[in-house]
């Protein structure tokens, strides 16, 4: 009697218990391809964002390809892109799991179901979203920045400004000048702290001096009287020279920021700038540096830099007269400021959203 007494007792503070436990139990947040993208939802993706791994199994879903299972996510953000109230999800990952942050896509949801927009460059230089997003009109909204990374041009990466116009992602870098004329001012301080580590570089250490660092002085003497005592000084050090291998490597970064530098210039409307630069790499002894002067001649586009391209076309090294013959060849087609466009893409497989 006793025991089932204390079975109905239990019974009874469970029923009281369940429901306010159950009612403790936060709801779990929406699946992201039903869920509601507006900026001013109930649960703001932008302000309280989902897990990694719902975000992941989003993106694993609307590809359809089993390759991207083997990848990983790197990083991805909510944001009103578009300007209109509803929310773009900007992500940053890894496709196949070579681990490396090298696709960068944007998706947007619409009463027609999800669509996504699939950077056409090579790897973006930032692996954060947060890196890639500026208000650079200064207005609240959010335009994209990217820097890719180019196997041509290495350190010469550009970067370009998209914004959504309408129907898609487009290239809009001539609106922001004054992003460029920021960052122009950014690149001349880090050419500026190359040259002064090369110089610090140069005179770090003394070079050493050959007995015990002391030279003898003998007085010239002539005429009658003894001769005057020599003198002993502290032997001068001699100021090092940097070791040519070294020298190279430093000089190569130099002028690649330098020709950094003069890209954005020209860019900004300065049509000549690093023509002189250009013209000394042309006539370096260094194949690299002749290499760069071809890049740079062609993102020119003057008849005077098309008389130096076609010099280093038949230049003794033969990459470089490869690199120069195929610029000139294509003279004139190479837009050195044309961004890689985003494409519009859907899901590859039957069970779309």
């Amino acid at each position: 009697m006793r025991a089932r007494m204390l079975l109905i007792g239990t019974l009874a503070f469970s029923f009281v218990v369940a429901p306010f436990a159950f009612a403790q139990t936060p709801a779990p947040p929406p699946d992201l391809a039903s869920a509601d993208w507006s900026v001013g939802a109930p649960h703001s993706l932008a302000k309280d964002p989902p897990a990694n791994e719902a975000v992941w199994n989003f993106m694993i879903h609307f590809w359809g390809d089993a390759w991207i299972e083997q990848g990983k996510l790197c990083s991805f953000q909510f944001v009103d892109l578009r300007h209109s109230g509803e929310l773009s999800l900007v992500t940053i990952y890894d496709w196949d799991g070579g681990g490396n942050c090298n696709d960068l896509t944007i998706f947007d949801k619409s009463p027609a179901g999800v669509e996504g927009f699939d950077y056409g460059g090579g790897p973006p230089l930032d692996d954060q979203v947060k890196d890639l997003l500026q208000d650079l009109s200064s207005d609240g909204h959010m335009e994209l920045a990217v820097r890719s990374f180019d196997m041509t041009e290495r350190e010469n990466a550009w970067p370009s400004v998209y914004a959504w116009t309408g129907g898609d992602y487009t290239n809009v870098s001539s609106q922001y000048p004054r992003y460029y004329q920021d960052w122009l001012a950014s690149t001349k301080k880090e050419l500026a702290s190359l040259e002064s580590e090369r110089e610090s570089l140069a005179h770090a250490t003394p070079a050493p001096s050959a007995g015990n660092g002391f030279v003898m002085a003998v007085p010239f003497h002539s005429g009658p009287g003894p001769a005057p005592s020599p003198s002993v000084f502290p032997m001068q050090p001699e100021q090092p020279e940097v070791a040519p291998d070294v020298e190279a490597v430093w000089r190569h970064e130099i002028d690649a920021k330098e020709a950094q530098v003069a890209k954005i210039e020209r860019f900004l409307g300065s049509k000549d700038a690093g023509m002189l630069d250009a013209i000394r790499w042309a006539n370096s002894d260094d194949p690299r540096e002749r290499t760069l002067a071809a890049q740079v001649f062609t993102q020119m586009s003057t008849s005077e830099a098309l008389r130096y391209e076609q010099t280093l076309s038949r230049d003794a090294d033969p990459e470089v007269a490869k690199l120069a013959s195929r610029k000139v060849k294509y003279w004139g087609e190479d837009d050195p400021y044309d961004a890689p466009a985003f494409v519009r893409v859907t899901p590859d497989h039957p069970r779309a959203f």
